[in-house]
């Protein structure tokens, strides 16, 4: 059983995308999204975090397609 400490953890690691953080060595990947997974549907904050960071992820694609076209209109 895994504590609630370590729940957290790999319930924000998924949405974080850090697979390759949690687990570096591509054998244990499998193990790990299967922990994450486990973890995710246990706690309860998850989906939260999924979306905040979903939002977070709009804004700087938005921030830098707005820079980009600024950048493209002063040439």
């Amino acid at each position: 059983m895994l504590l609630a400490e370590e729940l957290l953890l790999l319930a924000l690691a998924g949405p974080a995308r850090l697979l390759e953080v949690v687990a570096p060595e591509r054998a244990s990947r499998g193990h790990a999204k299967e922990r994450i997974r486990t973890a995710t549907d246990l706690t309860p904050v998850a989906p939260i975090v999924k979306k905040v960071i979903a939002e977070a992820e709009a804004v700087v694609i938005a921030a830098a397609t707005s820079v980009s076209l600024g950048v493209a209109a002063s040439s």
